[in-house]
Parts: structure tokens; sequence; C-alpha cells
């Protein structure tokens, strides 16, 4: 649900972005880089 809010959701996108900025400083992987299942991203574990 994430990845088709991330494509047609330009508030939505926005918005994870400042999400992910904000949590930079505090882990060493991106959350809208997990999101999206990019190469070398963190795997999406629950």
């Amino acid at each position: 649900m994430a990845r088709d809010l991330l494509d047609r959701d330009p508030v939505f996108a926005d918005e994870l972005d400042r999400c992910d900025a904000a949590l930079r400083p505090f882990t060493d992987w991106s959350v809208t880089s997990v999101l999206r299942g990019d190469a070398g991203a963190r795997p999406w574990t629950v």
C-alpha cells in the first residue's frame, strides 16, 4: 500500500521524505528505500 501511495500521492511522498530525513540521524537506513525495495536497502521484516 505504501509503495502505491509513494507513486501516486505526492503529498504522501513528501511527508514520507520528511519522516525519512528526521529518522536518518538515528538510523543507518532509509525508510523510503526500504518501502520501495531499492537495491541494497535493508530488508523489510515484521
